[in-house]
């Protein structure tokens, strides 16, 4: 399609858009995914229409990506769909915004989705917002104690790492201050994520009161590839007092 779509750009579109109606959901969506790079209002329609009759979610994942690819002129649109009664519309706007410039009025909606009704739309906007790197919608839901999350900390977690270092600090500052199982959560997240920032944290959490938050530390830094983790762990087999193997 690719090629096709050099060679042939109008009859590979065509096709495209009659493979959005396939019977097999693989084939819609990568459909979907060819057709962001045709930029013109007839295609862009046929996305928004195949959305709103679209069950299966990976090839909604796909349309919501190709809708968000067309900027400014598919904002309304989308705009629309997240004042939509259906649950499942709501969340799909909230992906394709994710995937848009960031506006005051788009951030105003994702924000707000953010206390929607339905768990399948606060996650598509928690997302979002991590895309469009608002560390200050993000920051104040993960402030919460554990038993008040609205989304899973794992998406919280996700969308704050997205936003770059503003939202590996906030996590950072988390894993230091909240319960013991968010803060096992979160040692284990940021030791994952490769950054040389989390080696202290992981040291320090070596000492905690918590026998989970000191698995989780030797955890992550079993994951690290620094000197002063293989010490730190080397130091562990010698049965230090108050160390939990």
């Amino acid at each position: 399609y690719e090629v096709l779509q050099q060679l042939a750009p109008d009859a590979a579109r065509e096709e495209l858009l009659r493979r959005l109606d396939a019977p097999d959901p693989g084939t819609r969506a990568l459909a979907a995914a060819l057709l962001r790079c045709y930029q013109d209002q007839a295609t862009l329609d046929a996305l928004l229409q195949r959305l709103d009759t679209e069950t299966r979610f990976p090839v909604r994942w796909w349309l919501t990506r190709a809708i968000g690819a067309f900027g400014e002129p598919a904002r309304e649109s989308i705009l629309k769909r997240a004042r939509a009664k259906q649950a499942r519309l709501r969340a799909d706007a909230m992906r394709a915004l994710g995937w848009l410039p960031p506006s005051p009025e788009s951030q105003k909606v994702l924000r707000d989705a953010l206390d929607d009704t339905d768990a399948q739309v606060r996650s598509a906007a928690v997302a979002a917002l991590g895309r469009t790197g608002d560390v200050a919608a993000l920051a104040p839901r993960l402030a919460r104690q554990a038993g008040s999350f609205t989304v899973t900390l794992d998406e919280l977690t996700d969308a704050l790492l997205a936003c770059g270092d503003p939202g590996r600090s906030v996590l950072r500052q988390a894993a230091t201050t909240s319960d013991a199982a968010v803060r096992a959560v979160l040692l284990q997240r940021l030791s994952e994520d490769g950054n040389p920032d989390a080696l202290p944290l992981l040291l320090d959490a070596l000492r905690d009161t918590s026998p989970v938050v000191r698995r989780a530390a030797r955890w992550g830094l079993e994951r690290q590839s620094d000197e002063r983790a293989a010490k730190a762990l080397g130091a562990l087999s010698e049965a230090s007092p108050g160390v939990e193997h």
